[in-house]
């Protein structure tokens, strides 16, 4: 909220898990948009989903689009681009064959659905942590070892068995990075990168949906999409009663994260 009061941009977008819109959060949630409100920012909440945009990952974010006051009509949330997104075996099949794994075929068949959410790693354990304890099984099967990274696909000779662990690659690739995205800094900050992201093919088609609003500009989200891929509970009405300001604040500004 600092920096739109300080930097009053046309546009603002803000994205966060999608706890941000249950019920418990409801008030904080008005909050925000009475004190967007109070800024001159018309907006809104919307939960969007990553395979809708051909991310082979179940990941879900609520998004806080706003803009300043009088041209929230002209914006339309994007609609879903992709019918058939890549299953985690498809997307991730000639990474994980790179070594000649002989069984690589039957993992893919095996690996036939989306990754649950890759998760940004525990601050307070200092290491990688791919998945939350009751995400580990869904991993599993998918024939993929949830713990920790590995540092190369499978060799010819693992065995039928094997149930590999993901490289930095491979997380990146879930997350819809292009394979030449340069990531910096150590493995571990590498993987908080990918993790923490928001996937850029759903950055894309929300940004892309503002610039129309703001431009005119018609794109053709589809085609965008395509291009940038190598492989191919709406809250917007603040209830009167809603003061962005209550009597009890102590001068902290809201966030949406």
């Amino acid at each position: 909220m600092k920096l739109i009061r300080e930097l009053k941009p046309k546009a603002v977008m803000l994205e966060n898990v999608t706890g941000a819109l249950q019920a418990s959060n409801a008030m904080h949630r008005l909050r925000i948009l009475a004190r967007m409100a109070a800024l001159g920012y018309d907006a809104e909440w919307r939960i969007l989903s990553g395979p809708d945009f051909g991310l082979p990952q179940k990941r879900r974010r609520a998004i806080l689009v706003g803009f300043r006051r009088g041209i929230m009509h002209r914006f339309s949330w994007p609609e879903p681009l992709a019918k058939n997104a890549p299953t985690v075996g498809e997307a991730l099949y000639d990474l994980m064959a790179a070594k000649g794994w002989a069984h690589v075929d039957e993992w893919k068949e095996r690996a036939n659905g989306y990754a649950p959410t890759i998760i940004g790693g525990s601050q307070k354990k200092g290491g990688i942590d791919l998945a939350q304890p009751k995400s580990r099984e869904s991993w599993r099967e998918l024939g993929v070892d949830p713990g920790h990274y590995a540092k190369a696909a499978p060799d010819r000779d693992a065995p039928r068995d094997h149930m590999p662990k993901l490289t930095l690659e491979m997380m990146a690739r879930l997350q819809g990075f292009l394979d030449d995205w340069q990531l910096q800094g150590s493995n571990l900050q590498k993987f908080r990168q990918i993790a923490n992201a928001f996937p850029p093919a759903m950055a894309q088609a929300i940004g892309l949906s503002i610039l129309r609003v703001l431009t005119g500009y018609k794109v053709d989200l589809e085609k965008e999409q395509k291009r940038l891929h190598r492989k191919s509970l709406n809250l917007k009405a603040v209830p009167d009663n809603v003061d962005p300001y209550p009597s009890d604040w102590d001068g902290e500004e809201l966030t949406v994260g």
